[in-house]
């Protein structure tokens, strides 16, 4: 008896790409990574990958911008209740360890390597630190561009501490979010938080 493969649609068959995109990435870094080991991961040919993309930039682009995506709607999510600070951690460094890979080869290896990806970080960066911000607005605390730098000087923070972290493993995630909340509330408090 005969048995046949069903057809992915357009859609679906992008999103496989992406999904074994973000594998070959995490695995091998972006610059040792070929539009044909992402295509081989896919189960499709490199011409039919490039119906999709117009190359590995633009893979690399969209993989992190749908990473991006989903680290705003967790921290949206966390921040929406009581305690947003230590609520929005936990849920960056959750998605951390689980795309640690990702954010290792973006963070680490194409940023420092490629300037062109500063554009991608540039964006990211905004979109992130306007959650931060929205968040603290949110409580009533916010003083406009002094919150805003805070929210900066916070996030540079966070996304060192998580580099850190993944390389060290010195300590479970629990007291990385517990330290890191403590530290973020030490800086909002002495710059945003004391009525000045």
């Amino acid at each position: 008896m005969l048995t046949y493969k069903r057809r992915l649609t357009a859609d679906a068959r992008r999103q496989a790409i992406l999904d074994a995109a973000k594998k070959v990435f995490g695995a091998h870094g972006y610059h040792a990574t070929t539009t044909r080991d992402i295509a081989a991961a896919a189960g499709v040919s490199e011409a039919l990958l490039y119906q999709h993309f117009d190359g590995k930039r633009q893979l690399f682009e969209h993989v992190v911008h749908g990473a991006a995506g989903e680290l705003e709607r967790r921290i949206e999510a966390a921040t929406a209740g009581a305690d947003p600070l230590l609520h929005a951690l936990q849920a960056f460094f959750e998605f951390v360890e689980e795309e640690a890979a990702l954010y290792r080869v973006f963070f680490r290896q194409a940023l420092q390597a490629d300037p062109a990806f500063e554009h991608l970080y540039a964006e990211l960066s905004g979109r992130l630190l306007d959650l931060v911000g929205r968040s603290l607005g949110r409580e009533g605390l916010s003083d406009g561009t002094h919150a805003e730098m805070v929210a900066h000087a916070l996030g540079g923070m966070v996304g060192e501490l998580a580099l850190w972290w993944l390389e060290s493993r010195t300590y479970d995630r629990d007291h990385m979010v517990a330290q890191a909340a403590r530290m973020g509330r030490a800086i909002y408090l002495s710059e945003v938080g004391d009525g000045s």
